[in-house]
């Protein structure tokens, strides 16, 4: 049964995208305003998302991307974290919808901002070279069009004047691209399916302790799923867990914080949960 609501760097950051190409989440469509919509309401028209960076090992799996905007008006972002340690699970994902003229205007505000372009741009980190990319999606009928930016929204020097130009216009852009849907309010966003990020607990913090939870899923902790570095037994496990065995799960995830022990075969596990937007593939790739 659908468990969310319904009715509603440079190369490194390009390849990212490609993946996501190739496994059929991003694909041409007719964007709102331009010509009938496209029959498949997961069709992508806008997707920011971080790659790369200085991260953990794994932690590329579990990232969200920064917004979504589908074809039928569905936008998903991150809403904010609540200030308290440890910090809940799950994360705070925010689903709604958008209505045709503000669906027309981000499509617009795209192309004025030179990232519809159909030529996929590839902006370096400048002085910062471990910061994340921040990569631009654009889906119209006339294909997809990706820029990427190193060290995006980091105050620094940019010589270039063509590439501070292209900096401010994609800012502008991101700036005015979430915004109050007027067809569905914000609501909180439920997963069909999610993916986990399993390692060994490892020590407890002497001045938070947590009570283990015993994991409810028949999938094991300790040998579900598929190991993130083959070589490393501690490298950890990557988890997709969907349909009956996430619905079991579910209570216990929202119910659960950062630093909850889970229980499996007989040791103690750290998860981190990705929810699975609409429209990615149920599997352990980025995206």
């Amino acid at each position: 049964m659908p468990l969310h609501p319904t009715p509603r760097l440079a190369r490194v950051a390009l390849a990212g995208a490609a993946v996501l190409l190739a496994a059929g989440a991003l694909t041409p469509a007719a964007a709102a305003g331009e010509s009938a919509a496209p029959s498949d309401p997961d069709a992508v028209i806008v997707r920011v998302d971080w790659v790369g960076g200085y991260i953990r090992p794994g932690y590329e799996l579990v990232r969200l991307p920064q917004a979504v905007v589908y074809a039928d008006g569905r936008i998903v972002t991150e809403g904010a974290r609540i200030e308290i340690y440890p910090g809940p699970l799950l994360p705070p994902v925010l689903i709604g919808r958008l209505s045709e003229a503000q669906l027309a205007r981000i499509v617009a505000a795209a192309r004025e901002a030179g990232l519809a372009s159909g030529e996929d741009r590839a902006y370096g980190p400048g002085l910062v070279a471990d910061a994340p990319d921040t990569l631009f999606t654009i889906v119209t009928p006339d294909g997809v069009t990706r820029t990427s930016f190193g060290a995006f929204g980091i105050e620094q020097e940019w010589p270039d004047p063509e590439e501070a130009a292209a900096r401010a216009a994609a800012q502008a852009f991101l700036d005015t691209l979430v915004v109050e849907p007027e067809a569905e309010p914000w609501t909180a966003y439920v997963p069909q399916a999610v993916r986990l990020l399993v390692n060994v607990y490892g020590d407890p913090d002497p001045d938070f302790p947590q009570p283990e939870v015993a994991w409810p899923g028949p999938t094991s902790l300790a040998t579900g799923g598929e190991p993130i570095f083959p070589d490393d037994p501690l490298g950890g496990r990557c988890i997709v867990i969907s349909g009956d065995e996430l619905t079991t799960t579910w209570p216990v995830l929202e119910a659960a914080n950062e630093q909850t022990p889970f229980t499996s075969d007989g040791a103690a596990w750290r998860i981190i949960v990705r929810p699975l937007l609409p429209g990615e593939p149920e599997t352990c790739t980025q995206g």
